[in-house]
């Protein structure tokens, strides 16, 4: 037998795959508990185990939505003795295209939230992931936009009554976020 051939059939019965069928969050250690089915010889027979822990990212905790009429949530196994454990999962339901370089976080459903990170730094956040985030120096650069066209406003008055018509009353510019006080500059008769 080659050493190829012993290897794969070593570890055949250590890593298998199953669907997760049903989920739970145990309250002692704070980790998914999963109902997984695994399909032990390919011949729609299965073994079923109700209390199989899932071994994912130290740093995220996720659930699995239930098995619809799309599929169930795909998860690659560790067998040891009668226990499984999730070492890895996928979900091809609402799966979206990607870019090189991209990266989603989705929630699990159609309708769920997705962040939508691109390479050049944009995040985007919604359902659709369409809504732009912006962060740091891009939130600087939108106020600072927003401040110029303020800082630089105009206010038109009407003359009073017997006065003429006045032209316009210039008010100094917005500084910062605080308006500073009106003051008029001039105002320009018109001779008719």
């Amino acid at each position: 037998m080659s050493t190829r051939s012993f290897v794969e059939e070593t570890i055949s019965g250590l890593i298998d795959f199953a669907t997760a069928q049903a989920s739970t969050i145990s309250t002692v250690a704070k980790s998914t508990i999963l109902t997984l089915r695994a399909n032990l010889e390919g011949d729609g027979s299965y073994e079923e185990v109700d209390d199989a822990e899932d071994w994912g990212s130290w740093a995220l905790l996720t659930r699995p939505a239930a098995p619809d009429s799309d599929g169930a949530c795909e998860f690659m196994i560790l067998r040891r003795g009668d226990e499984l454990i999730g070492i890895a999962s996928k979900d091809r339901r609402w799966q979206i295209t990607l870019e090189e370089g991209e990266a989603v976080l989705r929630a699990g459903s159609s309708s769920g939230a997705i962040i939508h990170v691109k390479p050049d730094g944009t995040i985007k956040l919604g359902t659709g992931a369409t809504e732009g985030i912006g962060l740091g120096d891009a939130i600087a650069a939108h106020f600072d936009a927003i401040k110029t066209v303020f800082d630089n406003h105009i206010h038109l008055t009407t003359a009073t009554e017997g006065s003429g018509p006045t032209v316009g009353t210039i008010t100094p510019p917005v500084t910062g976020f605080a308006a500073t006080p009106a003051v008029a500059s001039s105002k320009h008769t018109v001779e008719t």
